[in-house]
């Protein structure tokens, strides 16, 4: 279930019997998708009591080479080389997200609509972060990716001025959402807000050169450009609101274009919860939280690398409705792919004989089923 990348690595890092336990969690992750401690030392298949099961899990989360700079970092510098190139903008998308007591902090890039996690953190404080949360978030990123050009998106949790100068001294590129509440100054006129805009549905407009604060009797910052949208109404949906982005770029559909990709990070925390691993469902120490995360990262990028090389070689059509009439986008990702090929292929093979009594049954239809038998066999040579 892992790439060959990804079982070199690990049986490196860890010892035969960890790396070997590795594997087999993140074939059962994938076959029985549940994160949760319980549900997922029941569902390994080790020759040991369910109590037994437990305590080895429980024992491998522990684990202390199991961190994001040892056990994470060098595989996301790999999956850059391997699938970026050089001249390719990096999106980074940050948000925060929060269940049980747990207040999670991430930065994700943007990867073929969805984002592949690169760090996170738990907040040791309930509510929005702070500025040196996201500087201590993204620090790490932003030195492991130096030589790629980066461009940081937000939403209006980090529409903090200070952050935007911060990344700018870094050289990274950014998109943050303002609140309307913000404060703006052209050259040569006072301070007004950006409500003052009279921002109307289906207006865009640019701002160049612009200083931001959040109060008015402060001078404000460096200048900034600001790109504003309302969308119109489409097919009866019409947005309740405008969008106010600060930003470095120089145009305004380059930075409308980079912000809508934002959205990858909220497809992730959905591919990792309620649509793909169940991560709501967990109750750790935060300890072992992060090595969970860690544990989703792993099995996730895996599932996603699968869905990929299943898509070039053709296959992918036998564990997703990859093309429907009136879609212009698939109805399953890569990792959606990726995740089931493995226990759909190993559950068609493992019918053995009764399958081939079934084909026999269906004559016209011989040939399909016999191109499906193939198609299994050539996905668990993937996998």
């Amino acid at each position: 279930m892992m790439p060959a990348f990804y079982q070199t690595f690990f049986a490196h890092l860890l010892t035969a019997r960890q790396s070997l336990f590795l594997h087999l969690l993140v074939a059962t992750l994938q076959t029985h998708k549940q994160l949760a401690l319980g549900k997922l030392s029941q569902a390994l298949p080790l020759p040991i009591t369910a109590d037994s099961r437990k305590r080895a899990l429980q024992r491998f989360l522990t684990l202390d080479k199991l961190n994001i700079f040892e056990a994470w970092f060098p595989l996301v510098l790999y999956l850059v080389l391997t699938h970026f190139s050089k001249t390719t903008t990096l999106k980074l998308a940050i948000d925060r997200t929060d269940w049980w007591h747990y207040n999670v902090l991430t930065v994700a890039l943007v990867w073929h609509r969805h984002a592949l996690p690169l760090n996170w953190t738990l907040l040791d404080h309930p509510g929005n972060s702070n500025l040196e949360d996201q500087q201590l978030l993204l620090s790490p990123v932003l030195s492991l990716l130096s030589a790629y050009r980066v461009v940081v998106l937000g939403d209006r949790e980090f529409c903090s001025v200070k952050l935007a100068n911060w990344l700018r001294s870094r050289k990274a590129g950014f998109c943050l959402r303002l609140k309307i509440s913000e404060y703006i100054r052209q050259q040569g006129a006072d301070f007004r807000s950006l409500k003052s805009l009279e921002l109307q549905p289906g207006m865009s407009m640019f701002l160049g050169g612009v200083r931001v604060t959040k109060n008015r009797k402060n001078k404000g910052f460096e200048p900034f450009n600001i790109a504003c949208i309302w969308k119109r109404k489409i097919r009866n949906m019409q947005p309740g609101e405008g969008w106010y982005i600060l930003t470095d770029r120089p145009k305004l559909h380059e930075a409308l274009e980079l912000y809508a990709d934002r959205w990858g990070i909220e497809v992730w925390h959905k591919d990792v919860k309620s649509c793909g691993y169940h991560l709501e469902e967990v109750r750790v120490s935060q300890e072992r939280m992060m090595r969970v995360l860690l544990l989703a990262s792993i099995a996730w990028s895996a599932a996603m690398l699968n869905g990929l090389q299943l898509e070039r070689i053709g296959v992918d059509k036998y564990t997703g409705r990859v093309q429907e009439k009136q879609r212009r986008l698939r109805r399953h990702s890569p990792f959606r792919v990726g995740q089931y090929a493995w226990h759909w292929a190993q559950a068609v093979l493992g019918l053995g004989d009764w399958l081939d009594n079934l084909i026999d049954t269906c004559r016209n239809k011989a040939r399909d089923c016999r191109r499906g038998l193939r198609a299994a066999r050539l996905m668990l040579s993937v996998t």
